[in-house]
């Protein structure tokens, strides 16, 4: 019949070997990893980069869940006419080409409308679930050079 402590002795001397086996592994990793030539190590920073970018788009592609828009300063621009274009982008997830999709749109209904390509400028927020699109005046006057706009 095994001894209580004489058991309690082997189960502490296995996990202590144990131990020292794990952190022996990791000391060999760190000596492999030490011993990569210059080529396996920029090769290995190379695949890191692909990842990060990867995992970026990932995040970029997965989009936001939009559930109003908001144009602000669409002067011209009847509400029945916004209604009518951002109501296919309300209540779904929009990626970035879809947003940029939208302006483009809007831009060209304000352009529709009569004003100057160059006399306004788009940018917008996103504020949770809400995207605001904003309509600006440029700052500064047009001018005019042998009917290019500048």
């Amino acid at each position: 019949m095994i001894n209580p402590l004489q058991d309690n002795l082997n189960k502490t001397i296995k996990a202590v070997l144990i131990f020292i086996l794990l952190l022996g592994a990791g000391s060999l990793n760190f000596v492999l990893a030490a011993s990569e030539s210059p080529e396996q190590v920029q090769r290995s920073q190379e695949i890191l980069r692909e990842d990060k970018m990867l995992r970026e788009r990932i995040e970029k592609d997965a989009g936001v869940f939009i559930k109003e828009i908001i144009v602000e300063g669409a002067e011209g621009l009847s509400e029945d006419k916004i209604n009518e274009v951002i109501l296919p982008y309300l209540n779904r997830r929009l990626r970035q080409n879809d947003i940029a999709g939208l302006l483009v749109i809007v831009r060209q209904m304000y352009v529709d409308a009569g004003h100057k390509a160059t006399s306004f400028y788009l940018r917008h927020e996103i504020k949770g679930p809400v995207l605001e699109i904003i309509i600006r005046n440029s700052s500064g006057p047009v001018k005019e050079k042998e009917g290019v706009v500048l």
